[in-house]
């Protein structure tokens, strides 16, 4: 079998779920004897950066410059189809979706998959300044001729936002294997004069930051104990360093590093939990990941993450100040809570591997072809 993942995704991210799993996919087929490729002619992407034989990339970038946008894009699509045609792939993978996209729609005698996410903007259009009623991956989900879900709580959503048959979809969760990874030796190593909480990803709009900073903000127990690592692609904006000074709060408290797999491994080792509180989530990687390395995961009560940790998180409601704050002192303060969480998330996330993502993605594959 021959599996072609595309470039979209790749060009749009350095680091994140998405591009991760595109890769881990990519990177586990090859066990299974699967002939697979990502096609990513310019790439600003990390997990791309060494260089493989499944993986075609001319030119890295660190960014997409100004006024390149439409360039790069008109490159890859060239150059993908190209590969397309000469490769022959049994199957072509959608790594994103996005308007205006339509070299490999001209491939339509090759079954398609598509991967949906989440449903963050129709389900917050206000906050992306959007139509309520936007169907701008509609076109994709009907020329797709199958659809994965990275969560139940994803597969909901979209039937309950798009005429789509529950037939021409599946739910395959994403995987993680972190705790069993090689840690390069000559990483940096980070000297903290406290214990830390640790925030991983984009901190925009729904993922609820600037309210957990108000809750460790609001709590002087918490902020005597424990200093706060944020890791992500961006670092603070001028938006919140505004917040920051508004709320008067310390920012020799709170630390951002742009950590790479290696480094964020050292942080979710050595992080007293990692801090998840998103009002909408479609999986919620991180969580696992840290599950997988020993690390205590306090996160939003809402539906994905039930779906995901199932009890062997502490939850809170992400839209009580209050509670976040008693839920966070309740829990941080309490060793024998944490070390109970630390072992049962263990033990939970084991539940959750590439391996077993890869080898639900191979069946539905094997169906379409």
């Amino acid at each position: 079998m021959k599996v072609l993942f595309d470039h979209r995704i790749f060009l749009l991210q350095k680091y994140g779920g998405i591009s991760k799993y595109i890769s881990k996919l990519n990177q586990y087929l090859v066990y299974k004897n699967v002939n697979s490729i990502i096609v990513s002619p310019i790439s600003i992407n990390a997990y791309l950066e060494k260089k493989k034989e499944n993986e075609i990339v001319h030119l890295r970038f660190k960014k997409v410059y100004k006024y390149c946008t439409k360039i790069f894009n008109f490159y890859n699509n060239r150059i993908s189809d190209l590969y397309i045609r000469g490769f022959k792939p049994d199957i072509i993978h959608r790594s994103y979706y996005k308007p205006g996209y339509s070299s490999i729609n001209k491939h339509n005698k090759i079954p398609t998959v598509v991967t949906v996410y989440d449903l963050i903007y129709e389900k917050f259009s206000q906050m992306y300044n959007l139509k309520p009623d936007n169907k701008w991956k509609e076109k994709y989900l009907n020329e797709a001729d199958h659809i994965i879900c990275i969560s139940k709580k994803t597969q909901n959503d979209l039937l309950e936002l798009f005429n789509i048959s529950k037939n021409k979809t599946s739910v395959v969760h994403l995987g993680t294997d972190m705790g069993i990874a090689e840690v390069s030796q000559n990483k940096p190593i980070y000297t903290f004069e406290k214990k830390f909480l640790l925030f991983v990803g984009d901190r925009k709009r729904y993922k609820n930051f600037k309210l957990f900073i108000k809750a460790y903000n609001n709590s002087n127990i918490l902020k005597n104990e424990f200093d706060i690592v944020c890791c992500g692609s961006e670092n603070f904006s001028k938006d919140e360093n505004l917040f920051f000074k508004d709320n008067k709060i310390d920012l020799s408290k709170i630390r951002y590093i742009n950590a790479s797999d290696d480094e964020l491994i050292y942080f979710y080792k050595n992080a007293s939990s990692l801090i998840f509180p998103s009002k909408y989530e479609g999986y919620g990687l991180p969580a696992i990941e840290a599950m997988s390395l020993g690390c205590p995961v306090i996160a939003s009560d809402i539906e994905v993450f039930k779906e995901i940790l199932s009890d062997k998180a502490v939850y809170f409601n992400p839209d009580d100040l209050d509670d976040i704050k008693k839920t966070l002192e309740n829990t941080l303060l309490s060793k024998n809570k944490l070390e109970k969480m630390s072992n049962e998330g263990l033990n939970h996330s084991k539940n959750y591997h590439w391996k077993k993502c890869v080898d639900e993605t191979l069946n539905i594959y094997k169906k379409l072809i």
